[in-house]
C-alpha cells in the first residue's frame, strides 16, 4: 500500500504519491480553443503546504462536478511538472495534471486540514518595479479608492463585453488599475467596496505604453479581506496606512515610468446633472453650505470613537472605559469622522457623505476637535468654515432604505478649489467648445457650398 505523502516532498521524481489534501480554491470550468476544456484547483495538506492541480479535456468534464470547495480528497496518480509562474500564483515550484481516470476520492474531514488559501502577495510597488517577464499572474492584498461604471466594448469579433475599471492602492503608495471584464464587471461586491479591503487573487498584469496595470481572466478573483484570509497583523497595518493617508489628501504615486501622481479622469458635472445620473464617479466645484454636526438633542454626532487596532467603532462600559467588541479588550479609543455636509453650486444642492476624508474637508483632527467646547464648535461648524469653494470627488451608490431607493453620495477627495488650477481648466474647456464649433461651422459651410445643379 502506497503511504501518504506530504506536498511538500512532491517533486518531479517523486512516484507512487498519494495526498490527502482539501481544495481551498476552485476556478470556473473553462472552454478554450477548439472546444478544449480547462479548470484548476488548490489544495492543502494538513501542514499548510499547498499546490495547484489542472485537469484538461475529459478530466476536466469527469471531476469538474465531483470537486467541492472546502471538501478533502485523496489524489494520486497525476502527472508532476514545474510550475509556470506566468499563470500559476501558488507559492509552490512544481503543479499537477490529472487524467480522467486518476484516482481522486473523498475523504472523511478530520478537522485537521487547514480551511486557508495561503496567498503570494506582491505589493503594487514591486508590480512596477519587477523584473518579471510579462505578462504574468499575482496575488494583491489592497484597498479600493475608485470604482469606475462600466463600459460597453465592441471586440474585433463584432461581440460586445463590459469592462469595469478599479483603482487600488497600498501601504507602498502606489496605486493601480485593474480592470474586470465580462460577468466579472457587474459583481457585487463593487457595489460597496469603495475604502474596504480586498484580495485580488489571479490578476494578471500587462504593460500598456510603459503603464503597468492588471486585468481579471477566468481565474480571477475579488473578495473582502479580513482576519480569516489575511494574516490579521497585516490586514489592520494596511487600513491604518489608509484611513491616515485619506484623512490628509494624500496623492498616490502613479504606475507611470515618471512617477508622477495619478490623476484620475473623473467627470466634472454641476449638482443637479450629478443628482440625476445614475451610480459612478462624479467629480464638482462648489461651496459648503451646511454640516450636521450634531442631532436634534444637541449631542455631537460629527466624530465617533474607534478601535486603536482594528478601527472599528468600540462603546463606553458602566466603568466609563472604551471597549472594542472586536478586539474584545478595553481600548484608548481614537476618533474618526462620519457626517454629512450640504455642498451648492448655480444649479443646486446635494448631500455628500463624509467619513475619515472629512478631516481634509475641516482640516482639524479629530481627536483635537473633541477638546473643543460646545460655543467654539457652533462658531467654527456653523459660520468660519462655511461658503468656502471646494472641489470635490464623490461615488454615487444606489441603496434602498425601509423600502425607499434612494442614492448616496459618499466623498473620496476633497480639496480648497486651486484657481491657478481653476482657470487654465476652464481655459482648456472653452478652447475644446470653440474648436468644437468651429468644426461644426466648418462642416455647415461645406454642405451648403454642395453644388445640386
Amino acid at each position: 500500500m502506497v503511504e501518504q505523502s506530504l506536498i511538500r516532498d512532491i517533486t518531479t521524481y517523486t512516484t507512487n504519491w498519494i495526498i490527502i489534501a482539501r481544495v481551498v480554491e476552485k476556478s470556473p470550468l473553462n472552454t478554450l480553443k477548439n472546444n478544449n476544456k480547462l479548470f484548476y484547483i488548490d489544495i492543502v495538506d494538513k501542514l499548510g503546504d499547498t499546490i495547484r492541480a489542472k485537469f484538461w479535456g475529459n478530466a476536466a468534464d469527469k471531476h469538474f462536478p465531483l470537486l467541492e470547495l472546502g471538501k478533502v480528497y485523496s489524489f494520486s496518480q497525476g502527472r508532476v511538472s514545474v510550475s509556470n509562474r506566468k499563470f500559476n500564483t501558488n507559492p509552490n515550484m512544481y503543479e499537477l495534471t490529472f487524467e480522467a481516470n486518476s484516482p481522486i476520492s473523498p475523504i472523511e474531514d478530520d478537522g485537521l486540514i487547514n480551511t486557508k488559501r495561503r496567498f503570494n502577495f506582491i505589493s503594487i510597488r514591486d508590480i512596477k518595479n519587477t523584473s518579471k517577464e510579462l505578462p504574468f499572474v499575482c496575488d494583491i492584498l489592497c484597498i479600493v479608492n475608485t470604482v469606475a461604471q462600466p463600459q460597453i466594448l465592441n471586440m474585433k469579433s463584432g461581440d460586445e463585453t463590459q469592462k469595469r475599471s478599479i483603482f487600488v492602492v497600498d501601504d507602498s503608495n502606489y496605486q493601480m488599475e485593474v480592470s474586470f471584464w465580462s460577468d466579472k464587471a457587474n459583481l457585487d461586491i463593487f457595489n460597496d467596496c469603495i475604502g474596504k479591503s480586498v484580495v485580488l487573487s489571479q490578476i494578471k498584469i500587462k504593460d500598456w505604453q510603459n503603464v503597468r496595470s492588471g486585468y481579471s481572466w477566468s481565474g480571477s478573483s475579488i473578495t473582502y479581506a479580513c482576519d480569516e484570509n489575511v494574516d490579521k497583523s497585516q490586514l489592520h497595518s494596511l487600513e491604518k496606512w489608509y484611513h491616515e493617508a485619506i484623512s490628509k489628501n494624500h496623492d498616490f504615486i502613479s504606475m507611470k515610468s515618471n512617477g508622477q501622481s495619478h490623476v484620475y479622469s473623473i467627470e466634472r458635472k454641476d449638482l443637479s446633472s450629478i443628482s440625476m445620473n445614475n451610480e459612478g464617479s462624479y467629480e464638482f466645484v462648489a461651496h459648503l453650505k451646511r454640516i450636521y454636526w450634531k442631532n436634534r438633542d444637541g449631542e455631537i454626532t460629527l466624530i465617533y470613537p474607534s478601535c486603536n487596532k482594528c478601527k472599528k467603532k468600540v462603546h463606553m462600559d458602566e466603568n466609563e472605559k472604551f471597549v472594542c467588541p472586536s478586539c474584545d479588550s478595553i481600548v484608548e479609543p481614537e476618533f474618526r469622522y462620519r457626517f454629512t455636509a450640504i455642498f451648492a453650486d448655480y444649479s443646486g444642492h446635494l448631500p455628500i457623505h463624509f467619513f475619515d476624508i472629512g478631516q481634509s474637508l475641516i482640516n482639524v483632527q479629530a481627536d483635537k476637535l473633541k477638546s473643543l467646547d460646545h460655543d467654539s464648535l457652533k462658531q467654527f461648524l456653523d459660520h468660519d468654515i462655511l461658503y468656502q469653494l471646494f472641489r470635490v470627488s464623490v461615488y454615487a451608490k444606489v441603496s434602498t432604505f425601509n423600502g425607499e431607493v434612494k442614492t448616496v453620495y459618499r466623498a473620496t477627495k476633497v480639496e480648497p478649489v486651486n484657481y491657478e488650477e481653476e482657470i487654465a481648466y476652464m481655459t482648456d474647456v472653452l478652447k475644446k467648445s470653440v474648436n468644437l464649433s468651429q468644426e461644426d461651422q466648418g462642416d455647415g459651410n461645406k454642405y451648403r457650398k454642395v453644388d445640386m445643379d
